[in-house]
């Protein structure tokens, strides 16, 4: 999918990597950005997933100036789709305001999905990010929950994961909220 003024999908969903092009045209600045309003279309694409452990990778400056859906709603629908949100914002403009609210609201996404937020300096680093990517996405434990006996249904519970210290530095926890 690419994004400006409005989401637009560009190549439905495939297993075959051949048929995503190269430059795909959002490395190219046009009009104003509707990025919660694409991440969501993204969210409802996944759905037709068949795999069961899904990822949506959101490429962007961070900035949203044109969404009709406000973040908490995005932030809600997120949780619902059950599914990790890694997000590579390109920063173009240090200074500018919409793209720093945006990335601190896309970290935020990224975190409470289980995903995480790459911030880049140029598009030539996309390449070597989106293989960071794919390796956290592939490189990953599943540790199932199961609600107490008599719990009521439906609720939302807040849990803790917490990892014993390990000769391995490099691993660290991306985990829901709840």
């Amino acid at each position: 999918m690419t994004f400006a003024d409005v989401p637009r999908v560009e190549v439905e969903m495939t297993r075959d990597l051949n048929r995503i092009p190269d430059h795909l045209s959002f490395l190219r600045r046009q009009g104003a950005t509707a990025l919660f309003d694409a991440v969501a279309m993204g969210l409802h694409h996944m759905k037709g997933a068949h795999t069961p452990r899904k990822a949506l990778v959101v490429v962007t400056d961070g900035g949203d100036n044109r969404s009709r859906l406000l973040f908490g709603e995005l932030l809600s629908r997120s949780l619902e789709a059950d599914l990790q949100v890694c997000v590579i914002a390109i920063q173009r403009n240090v200074r500018d305001l919409d793209e720093r609210r945006g990335r601190l609201q896309l970290d935020r996404l990224g975190a409470e999905t289980g995903g995480r937020l790459f911030t880049i300096d140029a598009a030539s680093q996309l390449k070597q990010t989106m293989s960071g990517v794919g390796e956290l996405i592939r490189n990953q434990y599943l540790i199932g929950y199961k609600r107490p006996y008599g719990a009521q249904s439906g609720k939302w519970r807040q849990i803790r994961v917490r990892m014993q210290s390990t000769r391995h530095g490099s691993l660290r926890i991306n985990a829901k909220g709840g």
